[in-house]
């Protein structure tokens, strides 16, 4: 029996509106209701998906939510962070001269949620919105080298950073590196995924292999569709991403979450 689900939010939970369809709502209604434990697994920093926690009202005390790709997990009810992973300032210098290199922008999150950009662009104008953030203009010497960041972005339109991906230093392999989306190109820790994120919640909430399912349909999904006892990519998901999971169901636009909690955790 399926107890713990880790759900990914944009292309996946969320329709092209940004909403979340009614029948998402009543299916995870009933996996919770039933003692389920429902996971939002998101890249978006805690500002950019509590308004969805209370719109589901996941915000009991066994509650939890994975935020930046695992790079933080929370309890919902009071904010708790119950696992944290950072990388160092040192580290996204590095990684902004690369981003200088490809002729992209750069964004960046430091571990108390400031989001920060060396440039302000169209792209920095997105990421404020889905987050409910304003970004800050910083001098990248400014960033010290032993500060803390949960993650930075080479960020910038779609055939840029499909050319960036093959272009990026061998030396960058040590991070974590995952295409959140096609204007997102993400960094972090090695120590850091959606499926890593999975696992721990497994232990923390004393669960079996075969209790778990993850939905997703971008790279960065594909750790915790790899994790999951049941790994399931959405329609519209990415041709990597389908070719790994166990199951394929209906697109973000069509209640594909609600449709595989349904056939595969009810």
């Amino acid at each position: 029996m399926i107890k713990l689900i880790c759900c990914d939010l944009d292309g996946t939970l969320l329709n092209s509106k940004k909403e979340i369809t009614e029948e998402n709502k009543k299916a995870i209604k009933e996996f919770t209701n039933r003692g389920g434990h429902f996971v939002i697994a998101t890249g978006r920093p805690l500002m950019g998906v509590y308004n969805i926690i209370k719109e589901l009202g996941l915000t009991s005390k066994t509650d939890t939510t994975i935020t930046y790709n695992g790079g933080v997990i929370m309890k919902n009810n009071n904010k708790e962070i119950i696992s944290t992973t950072t990388i160092s300032g040192k580290i996204v210098k590095e990684v902004y001269k690369e981003s200088v290199r490809l002729g992209a922008y750069f964004h960046f999150f430091s571990d108390k949620n400031e989001l920060f950009t060396t440039e302000p662009n169209e792209f920095t104008a997105v990421e404020e919105r889905i987050n409910h953030i304003s970004a800050k203009v910083i001098d990248i010497n400014e960033v010290s080298d032993n500060a803390s960041y949960i993650k930075c972005m080479i960020v910038g339109p779609k055939e840029i950073l499909d050319e960036a991906r093959q272009k990026l230093r061998p030396e960058l392999n040590r991070l974590a590196i995952v295409r959140s989306s096609n204007i997102f190109l993400e960094f972090q820790s090695k120590d850091v995924s959606k499926g890593i994120g999975l696992k721990f919640l497994k232990k923390y909430y004393n669960l079996s292999d075969n209790e778990t399912m993850a939905l997703g349909d971008e790279e960065n999904d594909l750790s915790m569709i790899k994790e999951a006892f049941i790994g399931v990519a959405m329609e519209n998901g990415s041709q990597v991403v389908k070719s790994c999971a166990n199951y394929i169901t209906d697109s973000n636009e069509s209640s594909g979450v609600g449709k595989a909690i349904i056939k595969y955790a009810l």
